[in-house]
């Protein structure tokens, strides 16, 4: 749920109906379809202060006339994560001892080694005009998560609409995770991941040298989060995201979200 790419994230994650680019595999693949070129996009975040990796990468393709293909990488993880231990496990933390030499020493903790919390998705993307004007495409996605000693592996769906209703105005849909994506630990642990439907609309205003793109997108899910979104009704629950571009002869752009 943290998106990815500058473009996107500088219009506040409200992408699901502009879906260019090769970051179209993430917001909605179908958007794949439209590639006129090959493209690479990589993308290094640090978050926390630093504490926490952000990545993504990500390379797509025209495919014949009207199709498009991708495969990309994410990571998040907290590295380096400290794991303590005491000099005597035996006895309360500042409490004092000998050691073997009759030295006195204090039960103080000490770092007895380092762990990390991973994730990786690994996507593979594809996408074809369907219609005139419609465009549908999917993921499946290859989930890996570690934490410490034990990991997790899980597989998931998405797929994606794009399609003009009127002039400039266009929608976007994308279900992540449509069938539910489990993720099964090495301890045998079960984790379940529900749909979310990405929907919205995008309008692009053309001038001779300028244009303006305004983009609407909301997050539905069904989990039942209730005040833990911005708007619930019952266990449905919507997470709202505006934003707008806009560009001058398409080399300066100013985003906000």
């Amino acid at each position: 749920s943290v998106g990815t790419g500058p473009r996107a994230l500088g219009m506040g994650s409200a992408y699901v109906a502009v879906a260019e680019g090769s970051i179209s595999s993430y917001w909605n693949p179908a958007g794949l379809a439209r590639l006129e070129y090959p493209e690479i996009h990589l993308m290094y975040s640090e978050r926390f202060a630093g504490i926490v990796k952000y990545n993504f990468a990500v390379v797509a393709l025209p495919y014949k006339s009207n199709s498009g293909v991708s495969f990309g990488l994410m990571r998040m993880g907290i590295d380096d994560i400290p794991n303590t231990a005491l000099k005597n496990p035996g006895l309360p933390v500042g409490a004092i001892f000998e050691d073997n030499n009759g030295n006195q020493i204090r039960n103080t903790p000490y770092v007895d080694h380092t762990v990390g919390d991973v994730e990786y998705v690994g996507y593979f993307s594809y996408a074809k005009k369907w219609r005139e004007n419609r465009w549908i495409g999917g993921n499946i996605k290859i989930i890996r998560k570690s934490v410490g000693d034990n990991s997790a592996w899980g597989i998931g769906f998405d797929l994606g609409l794009l399609m003009p209703i009127y002039r400039g105005l266009r929608f976007g849909a994308n279900v992540q995770d449509i069938t539910s994506t489990l993720i099964i630990w090495d301890t045998g642990n079960k984790e379940l991941i529900s749909p979310n439907l990405k929907w919205g609309f995008a309008y692009q205003f053309q001038f001779s040298n300028f244009s303006i793109l305004p983009a609407f997108d909301v997050d539905t899910r069904f989990e039942g989060r209730k005040f833990a979104a911005q708007q619930h009704v019952g266990p449905i629950s919507f997470d709202l995201h505006s934003g707008v571009e806009t560009s001058y002869r398409n080399v300066v752009f100013l985003r906000g979200g």
